[in-house]
């Protein structure tokens, strides 16, 4: 610990006292006298780091404060080579994680998510790069319809069944039938609306899950920009719902407060909402349960007991989408 206390000194030009573990070879807390930094392995190609941290820098630039802005190496670039490996060090934020059950939280990071994009709009990349995902949404879909259906003919082939199987097999022409009608809806609308998108620019967080925000006394901060993607706003908005949804067994009031407060802060378009809509009604969960388990060769008890909830709790999902619809 010597060593790598000595190699961040060296590389960053702050005289660090300690640095503890937060996540195994991947995440460390960071202190240098009064102050407070995370240091970050980014094990992701340089093209991806590249495009992280451009979104990341887009936000300072524009005076955008509330996530873990980028501390430059002493070089003067985003990010620093440790080991062979790409690190990056930011901003200590304080906080609790929001809960997904409380009203309030919600409305928080529904509005924290409108300001962010706000702030990322007019954002621009090279469309080389693998985070540029402008206008691929409905292959993407179809794309899973394709897996659904091999992994229905696979089993039907196969003969000998598990309980899985059979859970899988009772819902999959449903499920497929809906992607199906939701990439049909989408081509009607969604490739003008995204070619829209792209020329007037921006990006996604792309994982709005609860543990990647912090609520203090301003509101909602984020952080973990990973899977930040260059594609329309409403990919997050959609995946925060779902996110609401699933945490409240698909009562739909946490959801409806995290959606006005986004549109309190930046109103959606009906082409946004249409393709809000849309991927509401993929069912991304079924689709990760059984790729997981006929691709992954994931046999963990876990994935048996995501299977068996979802269709438990379809007549449940049926109800909260058609609210929302």
């Amino acid at each position: 610990m010597r060593d790598f206390i000595s190699t961040i000194s060296l590389l960053y030009s702050i005289p660090v006292s300690g640095i503890v573990t937060l996540k195994k070879e991947k995440v460390f807390a960071v202190r240098a006298g009064e102050e407070r930094f995370v240091l970050k392995f980014l094990d992701f190609s340089a093209a991806e780091i590249s495009f992280i941290t451009a979104a990341m820098d887009c936000l300072s630039r524009r005076g955008f404060r509330r996530f873990n802005e980028i501390i430059p190496a002493a070089d003067g670039k985003p990010t620093a080579e440790i080991g062979g490996r790409r690190a990056m060090l930011t901003r200590f934020l304080t906080g609790r994680v929001p809960s997904y059950k409380e009203e309030a939280d919600a409305a928080a990071v529904g509005a924290f998510l409108a300001e962010l994009h706000t702030a990322a709009a007019g954002f621009r990349y090279s469309p080389d790069s693998p985070r540029w995902k402008w206008g691929k949404m409905t292959e993407t879909m179809r794309r899973g319809g394709e897996d659904i259906a091999a992994f229905a003919e696979e089993i039907r082939k196969r003969g000998a069944r598990d309980d899985f199987d059979e859970s899988f097999l009772a819902a999959a022409d449903t499920f497929r039938a809906e992607i199906d009608s939701a990439a049909a809806e989408l081509d009607l609308f969604y490739p003008a609306l995204s070619a829209e998108g792209e020329k007037r620019g921006g990006f996604c967080h792309h994982d709005p899950a609860h543990h990647n925000f912090l609520i203090n006394e301003k509101g909602a901060a984020a952080f973990d920009f990973d899977y930040a993607i260059a594609d329309l706003a409403g990919h997050d908005v959609a995946a925060l719902l779902l996110k609401l949804l699933k945490a409240n067994r698909w009562r739909t009031e946490r959801a409806a407060a995290a959606l006005a407060a986004y549109e309190e802060h930046r109103p959606l378009s009906d082409g946004e909402r249409r393709f809000i809509r849309c991927l509401l009604r993929y069912p991304y969960d079924f689709h990760h349960a059984a790729f997981a388990r006929y691709r992954e060769h994931n046999t963990s008890r876990r994935i048996e007991k995501k299977m068996a909830r979802l269709l438990r709790e379809a007549p449940l999902r049926e109800k909260a989408l058609a609210d929302f619809g």
